[in-house]
């Protein structure tokens, strides 16, 4: 599913234009996308939570330049899924 099909999913279901309900996904993306750069947390209850961990500077060997290059110490996005959504997943379908 693109952007695309939520916004004219979101505008057929809540009976708004697609403008408003872009207005409206890309207002929530954008605000998830400023507190993760703050590096908090953002949880979305029995969906899933999204946060930053800090990645230290590390020394890896790269085989196609066959040397150790540093790798500097950079932030990185996870996504972790609640149990609610994992159920409902893994629910088996008739």
């Amino acid at each position: 599913m693109t952007t695309g099909e939520i916004v004219k999913l979101l505008a057929a279901r809540q009976g708004i234009t697609q403008v408003e309900a872009k207005k409206i996904i890309q207002g929530f993306f954008s605000e998830i996308a400023l507190h993760l750069a703050d590096g908090k947390s953002v949880i979305l209850r029995d969906f899933g939570s999204f946060g930053c961990k800090q990645i230290p500077q590390k020394r890896q060997y790269l085989p196609g330049k066959n040397c150790q290059c540093d790798i500097p110490a950079h932030k990185k996005l996870f996504f972790r899924t609640a149990k609610k959504l994992k159920g409902q997943l893994n629910e088996p379908t008739e």
